[in-house]
């Protein structure tokens, strides 16, 4: 199924497995790395102490790696949900 937001496809059969990468702030490390490369910041959802962090304001992501803007505070868990983009295993991003 193709729809028109930039001509993407959607997937229309399958389950899709979402992953999840869980570490905790300790006030002071700002980069942390993920345990999958995700296609771009907009691919990922990221929660530090349970409120979700706007892409490029509160965090960048190269490769695998995520950089947040400001160190999250101590003892904060921060949550990464990546890789639900695609059910077909052999797109890019999966």
């Amino acid at each position: 199924l193709i729809y028109y937001n930039n001509w993407q496809s959607i997937a229309i059969l399958g389950n899709v497995t979402i992953y999840k990468d869980t570490f905790t702030g300790d006030g002071v490390t700002t980069s942390y790395v993920l345990s999958y490369t995700p296609p771009d910041a907009n691919s990922i959802l990221v929660f530090v102490g349970n409120v979700q962090q706007n892409p490029s304001d509160a965090f960048t992501l190269t490769g695998a790696t995520i950089t947040f803007s400001n160190p999250p505070p101590a003892t904060h868990t921060i949550i990464v949900f990546h890789k639900f983009s695609s059910t077909d295993a052999n797109a890019p991003g999966t």
